[in-house]
């Protein structure tokens, strides 16, 4: 038997394609499910219309290393909300409007270069924040992107506010401004990004090197006075990005800051759904993607939807960072219908700070 087409829909991703096509007994592990709303899907499959379909598990794969691990939760989706890889469905937005997106998002950096140079240095706690916040949700007009909040987000600034959540994308950053403007806490290699690393530094960004012991105890304690003096901390302690099916475990040591300043703690968790209202992994941006590809990938969506659900507020004050560890992370992993991650028993969430 001869292997199934590849669809022209999905050829220049590759990640993609291990998924749709392939082996012809990769394709019989697809499990089909109908729903009211139509789902693009390969030729090779010949689907029905109103049929969308669902990797499942199967032992039986004929080519077992191009299948990427996917998690049990995505196939207990509720009706009418289904997986979409990039690049996936038939409609992609037209080449004169992905030239005008990138066109004026090359217009906002350089009125963030701008803002950085002379407003942002210039203005108090509150002006600052308005400014954060501002060119955040320009950003996300620019790139069609909506933002649908859910919860209830933390009053900023002026508390002992630090926020955490699942990390995606470089646009859960700009998500989460658009909100509630926060101080990142950010790995110290993006200081030296080009222009971003730059702009991050300007925008009171706390830099990370987690690789020295001395550099982290000053870290963390630049952390704590900028929570104690009313600023909002936001953080990733998954420590890297996911493509959004799953949340990985939470490294302790980067909650040490909050347990030491008796914050409240808010839980950001962050998906990303197509034009359709399906889950999509347009945005992630993960597999050492360039910060570029990552753009060109999110401007050829139609319309993206950021989903941030606020979990209720955690008081850290009395707990211990890997118990403040294990609750933010499986509020995160509730609020998204994903499993918590697993932990092998006595393991601690990550290096000492």
């Amino acid at each position: 038997m001869r292997d199934a087409p590849v669809s022209p829909l999905i050829k220049g991703y590759p990640r993609a394609g291990a998924w749709i096509c392939g082996e012809p007994a990769w394709i019989r592990t697809l499990t089909p499910r109908t729903c009211s709303s139509s789902f693009p899907c390969p030729a090779s499959i010949h689907a029905a219309p109103g049929t969308s379909y669902v990797p499942r598990r199967s032992a039986e794969v004929a080519n077992p290393l191009s299948l990427p691990r996917f998690p049990a939760a995505l196939p207990r989706a509720e009706p009418g909300y289904f997986f979409a890889f990039p690049g996936m469905g038939s409609k992609t937005s037209g080449f004169p409007t992905r030239v005008l997106r990138f066109l004026r998002l090359l217009l906002h950096a350089g009125w963030a270069l701008a803002l950085a140079t002379f407003a942002y240095p210039r203005g108090d706690q509150v002006r600052r924040a308005q400014l954060l916040g501002d060119w955040s949700r320009k950003l996300l007009e620019i790139l069609n992107i909506k933002l649908i909040v859910k919860g209830k987000p933390p009053k900023v600034p002026g508390q002992r506010v630090v926020v955490v959540g699942n990390h995606v994308s470089w646009l859960d950053v700009f998500a989460v401004d658009s909100v509630c403007p926060s101080r990142f806490v950010a790995k110290s290699e993006i200081r030296k990004w080009p222009v971003a690393g730059w702009l991050a530094a300007r925008a009171g960004t706390l830099f990370i090197d987690r690789g020295r012991r001395h550099a982290t105890a000053r870290t963390n304690m630049s952390i704590i006075e900028a929570i104690r003096a009313g600023d909002c901390v936001a953080l990733y302690p998954e420590g890297s990005t996911t493509d959004g099916t799953l949340v990985k475990p939470f490294h302790a040591s980067l909650l040490q800051p909050a347990v030491d300043a008796g914050a409240t703690v808010h839980t950001a968790s962050l998906r990303y759904l197509d034009a359709e209202g399906r889950f999509t992994m347009a945005a992630a941006y993960i597999d050492n993607m360039s910060l570029l590809r990552s753009v060109l990938q999110i401007i050829r969506e139609p319309m993206l939807t950021a989903e941030l659900t606020f979990g209720e507020p955690i008081r850290a004050e009395g707990m211990d960072r890997r118990e403040l560890a294990r609750v933010t992370e499986e509020a995160t992993a509730r609020s998204l219908g994903l499993p918590p991650p697993h932990r092998q028993p006595g393991k601690p969430s990550g290096p000492p700070a």
